[in-house]
C-alpha cells in the first residue's frame, strides 16, 4: 500500500539507532538473505517474497497462461476438427415398391397412393445417422499464421506472470523496508529518551543549585525536543501498523504473523554503470517482452489477412446410413430412397471468397495496427529507460547521503557523549547539551532516511529493469555496500 501523510513524513526524516546496535544486528543476520533467520525469530524478506508468490495478481497471471495454452491447443486442432455427427429418429408412413405405388394409383386414382391404403398404425420407425466434415489441405498461411499468433499469446502470458511477480515483489520490499524503518525509529526514540532525561536532570540540578550554566529556557528547549520525539513516536507506530497490514495483505500471513526484528541496512550491492541497467531493461522487462509478443501476434495476423487473397483447398468426406422397417428398400436407379440406404463419399473442394475489396481493407487495418504496436513498443522502451535513469540517480544520491550522514551521526553521538561527560564536571552550558541532542536526533534520523531511500532505490531499479538484481542479496554489515552489482547478462 502507498504510505502517505504523517507516515511519509516519518519515512522522509527517519534514521537508525546507534552504530553499535546496527553492527551487532548485522552480525546476527549476516550478509546472506537467509542468515540469522533463527536468531531473528520471525519471517525475513525472502520468506515474505516466497509467500507473495501466491498473491492474487500472480495467480491471475497464471490463469492467463492456462488460457493462452488452451487457445494454442485450439489453434492447432480447430482446423482439423470440422467434423460433425447427425442422428435422427422418427416414425414414417409405409412406402411400397414402385409397382405397389403405381398399382394403388391405378386402382384409386391419382388422389390415392400406397399410404392411403394403410392406417397410422402401420407407421414404423426410421433411423438415420451420418458423419460429414473436411480437412484443409492448403490455406496459403492462414493456419500457420493462427499457430504463430497463439504461440505469441503464450509468450505474452508467461511474461505477464513475471511482470506480476515483479510488481508484487516491489510492493513487498517497500512494505518490509518501511517496517524496518519504523522499528528503527522507535528504537532510536527509546534510546534517545535516556539522553533527554539525562539532559533534563542535569539542567534541573544546575538551576536548583544556582551554579550557573543552566536556566529555565534550557528546560523549555529540552521539553520541546521531548514533545517532538513523542510526536515522532506516534507517527512511527502508525507507520509500523500500516506496514504490517500491507505485508499481511500482500503475503496472506495475517496480522498476527511475526516479522523478524532486524535493523535496516543497505543492500550488499554496489551499482554497475548506468548503461548496463538501461540495456538490461530493454531486454528483460516483462512489459516490453509482452509487447514484443503482441507485435509477433499482429505480424501473424497481417499474414493471415494477406492469405485471404488466395483460396482454401479442402478434402471433404461424408458417410451415412438410414433404415426404416415401414418402407421398402428401393433399388431403382431413378428413385431416391431417403429411408433406407447407406453411402460414403469424398471430394476435393476449392473455397474462394471473391471479396477482394474487403480483403484489402483488412490487410490495411492489420498493417496499421502493427505500426501502432511497434511505435508503442519504442515509447515504452523510452519510458523504461527513464525509469531506470530515475532509479539509478536516486540510488547514487542516496548512496552519497548514506555515507555523509553515517559520518554525521557518528560525530553527533560523540559530541553528545562528550557534552554529557563534560557537564558532570561543569565544563559546558546546558544550552550546549540541547544543541547536541537536536544534532544527535537529526543526524540519526537523516541516516535512517538515507538508508531507507537507498534500499528503496535498489528495489525500484530491480523493478525498472525487470531483473533479479536483489535475488539472494542480503543486507550489508556496514553503511557502504561492498558487493558489485551483477553485470547485465
Amino acid at each position: 500500500p502507498e504510505i502517505s501523510g504523517p507516515a511519509a513524513q516519518v519515512a522522509i526524516e527517519a534514521t537508525r539507532a546507534t552504530e553499535d546496535e546496527a553492527t551487532a544486528a548485522a552480525g546476527e543476520t549476516g550478509s546472506g538473505p537467509g542468515a540469522g533467520a533463527g536468531e531473528a525469530g520471525g519471517l525475513l524478506l525472502e520468506d515474505l517474497l516466497r509467500l507473495a508468490e501466491d498473491h492474487p495478481l500472480v495467480d491471475a497471471a497464471r490463469a492467463d497462461v492456462a488460457a493462452a495454452g488452451a487457445r494454442l491447443d485450439l489453434a492447432h486442432w480447430a482446423p482439423y476438427s470440422n467434423w460433425s455427427f447427425q442422428g435422427l429418429f422418427t416414425f414414417v408412413p409405409p412406402a411400397g415398391t414402385w409397382e405397389e405405388e403405381w398399382r394403388a394409383i391405378e386402382e384409386g386414382g391419382r388422389d390415392q397412393d400406397y399410404q392411403w391404403a394403410h392406417s397410422i398404425l402401420d407407421w414404423g420407425p426410421w433411423i438415420k445417422f451420418g458423419v460429414t466434415g473436411g480437412v484443409p489441405l492448403w490455406t496459403f498461411g492462414k493456419i500457420t499464421g493462427a499457430w504463430d499468433a497463439a504461440e505469441a499469446g503464450v509468450r505474452a502470458a508467461d511474461a505477464g506472470v513475471e511482470r506480476a511477480r515483479d510488481e508484487v515483489a516491489w510492493q513487498v520490499r517497500r512494505a518490509y523496508l518501511t517496517l524496518l524503518l519504523a522499528r528503527d525509529i522507535l528504537y532510536l526514540i527509546e534510546d534517545g529518551r535516556e539522553y533527554i532525561d539525562d539532559a533534563r536532570e542535569e539542567a534541573r540540578k544546575r538551576i536548583e543549585a544556582g551554579e550557573g550554566g543552566g536556566s529555565t529556557v534550557d528546560l523549555y528547549k529540552i521539553d520541546a525536543l521531548a514533545a517532538e520525539v513523542d510526536a515522532r513516536e506516534l507517527q512511527a507506530r502508525r507507520l509500523e501498523r500500516l506496514s504490517l497490514a500491507g505485508l499481511a495483505v500482500l503475503t496472506g500471513v495475517g496480522d498476527g504473523a511475526a516479522i523478524a526484528d532486524v535493523p535496516i541496512l543497505p543492500f550488499d550491492l554496489r551499482p554497475a554503470p548506468r548503461a548496463e541497467y538501461v540495456e538490461l531493461a530493454r531486454r528483460e522487462r516483462a512489459d516490453l517482452r509482452m509487447l514484443d509478443a503482441g507485435i509477433a501476434a499482429q505480424r501473424a495476423k497481417v499474414e493471415i489477412e494477406r492469405a485471404r487473397y488466395y483460396p482454401d483447398i479442402l478434402l471433404t468426406g461424408s458417410a451415412n446410413y438410414a433404415y426404416s422397417s415401414a418402407t421398402v428398400d428401393q433399388h431403382h436407379a431413378w428413385i431416391d430412397d431417403p429411408f433406407n440406404g447407406y453411402g460414403v463419399g469424398g471430394a476435393l473442394v476449392v473455397e474462394y471468397p471473391l471479396d477482394f475489396v474487403a480483403d484489402y481493407a483488412r490487410v490495411e487495418e492489420a498493417e496499421a495496427t502493427l505500426r501502432r504496436l511497434e511505435e508503442q513498443r519504442e515509447a515504452l522502451a523510452q519510458a523504461a529507460e527513464m525509469e531506470v535513469v530515475d532509479a539509478y540517480e536516486s540510488l547514487e544520491e542516496a548512496q552519497g547521503r548514506t555515507e555523509a550522514y553515517d559520518r554525521g551521526r557518528t560525530a553527533a553521538e560523540r559530541w553528545l557523549i562528550a557534552l554529557l561527560q563534560g557537564m558532570t564536571l561543569g565544563l559546558h552550558e546546558a544550552s550546549d547539551l540541547t544543541d547536541a541532542l537536536m544534532a544527535f536526533f537529526q543526524n540519526q534520523l537523516n541516516y535512517l532516511n538515507a538508508v531507507y531511500d537507498l534500499d528503496i532505490a535498489w528495489a525500484r531499479l530491480a523493478l525498472a529493469t525487470g531483473s533479479n538484481l536483489l535475488e539472494n542479496i542480503g543486507f550489508s554489515d556496514s553503511s557502504v555496500a561492498g558487493t558489485p552489482s551483477p553485470a547485465a547478462p
